[in-house]
This record gives structure tokens, C-alpha cells and sequence, in this order.
């Protein structure tokens, strides 16, 4: 409900789609849920001609427990991106000591995720 108006307003030729994190901590929501809900936004953009569509991955979470599961939804992500001819991008290259709060990234952490986006974008 949230993504279809800007994508029917806006047209975008390219998505970046970074959803999922909020919903690591929720016992109900096991990884393959939270993989599925971000392949299907990524579906609609599809459906809604955006040509290029990249998932990118979780970021670590402060509590290392979390870590397991945000590593099973980035595998889940990983091998729908395959499927479905979305490019993955990978964060891995943010850490715990990319995080302000514990969960939300600080300033090394926006720039870091920033310059995956980028290096993605750069290929196109």
C-alpha cells in the first residue's frame, strides 16, 4: 500500500528496495516471511515496469542473537534475487560499530550503505 502510488506517480526505472530490519526482532515473523514480504515488494515493481530492481540486504543488529536471523533472511533474499533477476546487494560490510543506537546506522554506517548503493547503481 505504500510503495504502489509513488510507483504508479513516479514511474521509476530503478528501485532500491530496503525493508525488514524492524521486523527481525518479531517472534511471529520467522526469516522466509520476511524474505518473502521484500521479494514481493519487489515483485510489484516489477509489475509496475520498473526495469531495475535491487534488494538490499539486513544489517546487523546490536544484539548478536538478532544476527542469526538477519543472516537467514539475507541467504532467503540472496537466492530469490537469483530467481527473480533482481540484483542483490550486499551489506555485510556493516558492522556493530556502524550502529549509533544499536540499531540504527551512524554516520560511518549511512555512508557505508551509500557507497553499496552507489557501486550498484554504477553498473547499470
Amino acid at each position: 500500500t505504500h510503495i504502489q502510488p509513488n510507483l504508479v506517480d513516479d514511474e521509476p526505472d530503478v528501485a532500491i528496495i530496503h525493508a525488514g530490519c524492524n521486523d527481525i526482532p518479531d517472534e511471529n515473523l520467522k526469516a522466509h516471511d520476511i524474505a518473502n514480504g521484500i521479494i514481493n515488494l519487489g515483485e510489484i515493481c516489477k509489475k509496475r515496469n520498473t526495469n531495475h530492481v535491487f534488494i538490499s540486504s539486513l544489517t546487523c543488529r546490536s544484539r548478536n542473537y538478532l544476527d542469526v536471523k538477519v543472516d537467514d533472511v539475507n541467504a532467503l533474499l540472496q537466492h530469490h534475487c537469483r530467481m527473480s533477476n533482481f540484483q542483490f546487494i550486499d551489506n555485510s560490510n556493516i558492522t556493530h560499530s556502524d550502529l549509533g543506537d544499536g540499531l540504527h546506522l551512524n554516520e560511518n554506517g549511512k555512508r557505508k550503505l551509500a557507497n553499496n548503493y552507489i557501486r550498484h547503481l554504477n553498473r547499470l
